[in-house]
């Protein structure tokens, strides 16, 4: 068995050492090439966390991951030991931390092994479970995105549906604190970038879901005095479906929105900022408004927001009257 001592000081002074930073993928690939007899403890002694937390992180776990994947191949018998340490080591409270610290990289990095794929995301949904987690995450909302782009990744669409709803719900809890403006803004940019771009071309059904996760969460904002500034945060994007994914979104409440102060900015800043608009879900809200309201008209709010409506349909040449 090399020694492992010095590795444990060159590993050490690499995490420490910018300098010598860069040699620590190779550092640690070697490591685990010549010590699979390593003990569970021995392992924890590496430090599994620093190694994620790491800027080059994502580059040990790869570095391991295909080391694994080659002994699996080879039916190496070491590398089943090893993946059995491995799982020790990496519990879920350390997972926790390894999301939190490094969620660009760290959550879809670790899950490239074959060998403990399955168990390494059971481990990754338990500590996406404990608020203290989600909540961490969300205290940082440009964390949020990349977070979020790495489930995909790495999830199905079962197993992905049930942590956006906890995901939806954090992020509904935040803002009811008063401190979740920025992560519901972030999340309505779904609708665009950096997020539901990668998952239109390849998942379209985790698209699909994630409109119906944050529907449930829209109507709840549109009365909030900030939700005109959300809408906008989400319309700034340049995308032409903002408009039609948010109105979808409220078509259920739409006659309570438009009796609502600030539901009426929200709907006459979806309208007015929109680049085009979805025309039978544009006559589908109008059904709605005359079904619900006798005289729309007669209520200030709804007054505005119809009056908006008109004009948008004017401006392309058609028209419509209750």
């Amino acid at each position: 068995m090399a020694d492992l001592n010095s590795y444990k000081g060159k590993f050490a002074e690499a995490l420490l050492n910018p300098e010598h930073s860069r040699f620590l993928p190779t550092l640690v690939a070697s490591a685990i090439a010549k010590e699979l007899e390593m003990t569970v403890s021995e392992l924890k002694m590496l430090n599994l966390h620093a190694i994620v937390g790491h800027e080059l992180g994502s580059e040990f776990f790869k570095n391991l991951s295909f080391r694994l994947s080659e002994m699996e191949k080879n039916k190496d018998l070491s590398g089943e030991n090893l993946s059995l340490q491995l799982r020790l080591v990496i519990n879920p409270q350390r997972m926790k931390s390894m999301i939190i610290d490094s969620p660009t990289f760290g959550v879809e990095s670790l899950f490239t092994s074959l060998q403990f794929f399955e168990y390494m995301k059971s481990e990754l949904a338990m500590a996406l479970k404990n608020d203290g987690c989600l909540l961490d995450i969300f205290s940082q909302s440009s964390k949020i995105a990349p977070f979020v782009q790495n489930l995909v990744h790495v999830f199905n669409f079962d197993e992905l549906e049930p942590l956006l709803g906890i995901i939806a719900t954090h992020l509904l809890d935040l803002a009811n604190k008063g401190n979740g403006l920025s992560n519901l803004r972030m999340f309505l940019k779904l609708g665009s970038s950096p997020i539901v771009l990668p998952i239109a071309s390849h998942k379209p059904e985790v698209e699909a879901m994630l409109v119906q996760k944050i529907s449930g969460l829209f109507f709840h904002f549109a009365t909030h005095k900030y939700a005109n500034h959300l809408v906008q945060s989400a319309d700034d994007s340049g995308t032409d479906s903002t408009a039609s994914f948010v109105m979808d979104s409220l078509s259920g409440d739409f006659r309570i929105l438009m009796d609502h102060c600030y539901g009426n900015y929200v709907l006459q800043s979806i309208i007015s900022r929109s680049a085009s608009i979805d025309l039978p879900l544009f006559y589908c809200l109008f059904s709605k408004i005359k079904k619900r309201r006798v005289k729309p008209e007669a209520n200030v709010w709804g007054r505005e927001v119809t009056t908006t409506m008109k004009k948008t349909l004017r401006s392309k040449g058609l028209s419509l009257s209750f």
